[in-house]
C-alpha cells in the first residue's frame, strides 16, 4: 500500500534554473507512464539530467511504467511549486486481541542531499490505539520526531478526528543540513537552518561573527544562572498571568531563549503557543513540544496548563546548572533523560557531582541547592505539585538578592508563604517572537555546549 500526495520533496539549489525549462532535452524520455519528466530532471544518459541527484528510473516492468527516484515512486513534478509529490510505503505492526505481535513492516528510504520533506504540505501520522510512533534518520543524529495515540475503548475514538485519540499527527522534520559540509566557513559552532546555517560561538564565548563564522572574543566572567533564570520566569509568569489572554507557550527551552549583547534574556519562538481563556485551567490539545523537555503528564493525557510550561523552565534550570544536554545517548536507558536523571541524582546525593565546577566555585552551597530543589519541584511529574512561575520568580529573586542559609523543611514552608506576599515587580522583561538570525542575539542554548565530559 502507498500513500501518494503525502510527501514533499524540494530540491532547493535548482529552481531558478528549472523556472527556465520545463521540458526534457532533446532526445531524451519526456514522459514515464502517466508522469512528466521536465529537465533538470531526466532518465538515462547523462546529458538527460542535470546531475546525478536528478537522474530518476523509468521502471517499464510496471503497467503503466513507474517513475522512480531511487526506490520511491514519484506521482509528479512541479517546476514552479518546486516540488515532487511521491508515494510513500505505509509502517506498520499487527498484534492479536492477546497483545502478542504477529507482524509488520518498516519503511526506509533515502533521500539525496538536495531534498528535505516540505512541512506544509506534509504531516507524520499514526492511526492506532496506544500507538507510539517515530520517524528519524537511520543513526537518529540529525532529526528525530513522533506522536503518541491512546484510545480508551472502541468508543472514545471519533471519525474523521485526528486530535491523539485513536490517530496523532505531528510535524515532519525539514530542511538539510549544510553544517555537515566540510567547507561551512564556522569558526566555533554551526546551526543548521532552512536552505542555510548560521554561525556562532560557544559557552564563553561572544559571537561578533555570525556570517563569516569568525572571531569568537572569550567572556571574561560567567554568565550570572540566577540572573538569566530569574529573567527568563518573570517573562513566563508575564505570559501566564496576562490580563487580556493569558498565553502557554509549550516549546519552553534553552534554543528559545535568546541573550542580547547585555546577556538580557529574551523568550522567543511563540510558534506553537496557546490563548487561555480567563476563566480556563486546562485544555485538550494535540501535543507538540520538544523531547527532552516535554511536560510528560501533558504527553500521555494531551491536557495541556500552565504548568507544562513549569516543567519544561525545569529542565532549563538543570541544564543552566549542570551543562547537561536535556537528552543524552551516553546515560543509561533510564537516565537518559536530564528530567529524570537529576532527581535520581539528588535522591542519591550526587547534587555536587553533577553542578559544573566553575558554579561550585562562585556560588555558595546553600544556594546551589536552594536552586537545585526548586529545579526539582518544577520536574514532579504531578503538575499539582509543581509551583507557578509566579512563585518561581519569586524564589529565584529572593535566591539573587539574599544569601541563604540550609533549609529545613518548616522553614522552607514559612519562607515559601513569606515570598507570595513579597511585593515585587516581576514583569519589567523583554518578550520577542524572534525565530531567526540577528545581530547582536543568541540564543542561551550556546553557552550550554562544549561542557567537558565527567
Amino acid at each position: 500500500m502507498l500513500l501518494k500526495s503525502l510527501i514533499c520533496l524540494f530540491p532547493w539549489f535548482i529552481l531558478a534554473a528549472a523556472a527556465e525549462a520545463s521540458q526534457a532535452k532533446p532526445g531524451c524520455k519526456d514522459t514515464c507512464g502517466n508522469v512528466s519528466i521536465p529537465y533538470p530532471f531526466g532518465v538515462g544518459e547523462p546529458y538527460c539530467y542535470q546531475q546525478s541527484g536528478l537522474q530518476l528510473v523509468c521502471n517499464e516492468s510496471y503497467n503503466p511504467p513507474r517513475l522512480l527516484y531511487s526506490n520511491i515512486p514519484l506521482v509528479s513534478i512541479s517546476l514552479s511549486n518546486g516540488t515532487m509529490t511521491v508515494g510513500l510505503g505505509v509502517t506498520y505492526y499487527c498484534y492479536n486481541q492477546a497483545g502478542q505481535f504477529l507482524n509488520g513492516w518498516t519503511w526506509t528510504f533515502t533521500l539525496n542531499e538536495n531534498y528535505y520533506f516540505s512541512d506544509t504540505r506534509n504531516k507524520f501520522t499514526a492511526i492506532g490505539c496506544d500507538t507510539n510512533a517515530i520517524m528519524s534518520d537511520s543513526s537518529v543524529a540529525i532529526f528525530k520526531s513522533g506522536c503518541m495515540s491512546v484510545c480508551a475503548n472502541e468508543r472514545s475514538i471519533v471519525e474523521g478526528s485526528c486530535s491523539g485519540i485513536g490517530c496523532c499527527q505531528t510535524a515532519i522534520p525539514k530542511d538539510i543540513d549544510e553544517c555537515l559540509a566540510p567547507e561551512n566557513p564556522c569558526e566555533k559552532i554551526c546551526t543548521n537552518m532552512l536552505g542555510s546555517f548560521k554561525c556562532s560561538c560557544p559557552r564563553d564565548y561572544i559571537d561578533e561573527g555570525e556570517q563569516d563564522g569568525k572571531n569568537c572574543t572569550p567572556i571574561q566572567n560567567r554568565l550570572p544562572i540566577l540572573q538569566l533564570a530569574l529573567e527568563t520566569a518573570r517573562a513566563l509568569a508575564y505570559l501566564h498571568s496576562a490580563p487580556s489572554r493569558p498565553i502557554i507557550h509549550r516549546d519552553v527551552k534553552s534554543a528559545n531563549i535568546l541573550l542580547d549583547d547585555n546577556f538580557t534574556a529574551k523568550v522567543a519562538d511563540f510558534g506553537i503557543s496557546k490563548l487561555v481563556q480567563l476563566d480556563q485551567t486546562q485544555m485538550s490539545t494535540l501535543v507538540q513540544g520538544t523531547l527532552g523537555y516535554l511536560d510528560p503528564e501533558y504527553y500521555h493525557t494531551s491536557q495541556l496548563t500552565e504548568k507544562s510550561d513549569v516543567f519544561s523552565f525545569g529542565v532549563v534550570l538543570v541544564e543552566l546548572l549542570t551543562g547537561e544536554k536535556p537528552i543524552c545517548s551516553k546515560r543509561s536507558q533510564e537516565e537518559r533523560s536530564l528530567a529524570t536523571y537529576f532527581p535520581a541524582s539528588l535522591k542519591e546525593n550526587r547534587l555536587f557531582q553533577l553542578v559544573e565546577p566553575q558554579i561550585i566555585n562562585e556560588g555558595k552551597s546553600a544556594q546551589i541547592i536552594a536552586y537545585s530543589e526548586l529545579a526539582k519541584r518544577c520536574l514532579n511529574w504531578k503538575s499539582e505539585k509543581r509551583p507557578t512561575m509566579k512563585e518561581i520568580a519569586m524564589e529565584l529573586e529572593r535566591l539573587k538578592r539574599f544569601q541563604i542559609h540550609p533549609w529545613t523543611p518548616q522553614q522552607r514552608n514559612e519562607e515559601s508563604t513569606s515570598l507570595l506576599s513579597e511585593p515585587s515587580d516581576l514583569y519589567s522583561v523583554e518578550l520577542t517572537s524572534y525565530t531567526g538570525n540577528a545581530s547582536g542575539q543568541y540564543s542561551m542554548e550556546v553557552m550550554l555546549l562544549n561542557v567537558p565530559p565527567r
